[in-house]
């Protein structure tokens, strides 16, 4: 409301006032994941693996605090699938 208050050219507030906040907001975007049978909880969790590391440039406590697990669990879950990388500095 108050961000309406601020962007409007108006010195009363309508419906068009809201409704650009309303369709650039974060809640409006829906989390996209697979339907339900299509990947298994092992397939995503390996997805999820390669994907942090990936985005975190392989750097090992970064990957592991976006994943929300220790960096000893990044480790076992890199080793249990085989999933090559090259550590970089922390």
């Amino acid at each position: 409301v108050e961000r309406s208050i601020l962007v409007s050219k108006n010195q009363i507030l309508n419906i068009d006032d809201f409704s650009v906040h309303l369709e650039s907001s974060p809640l409006k975007k829906k989390l996209q994941l697979p339907g339900v049978g299509s990947i298994t909880l092992e397939q995503m969790e390996i997805e999820m693996v390669k994907r942090a590391m990936t985005f975190h440039q392989n750097k090992i406590s970064k990957a592991a605090a976006s994943l929300g697990i220790t960096r000893n669990a990044l480790y076992r879950r890199l080793e249990k699938y085989q999933i090559p990388f090259n550590e970089t500095e922390d």
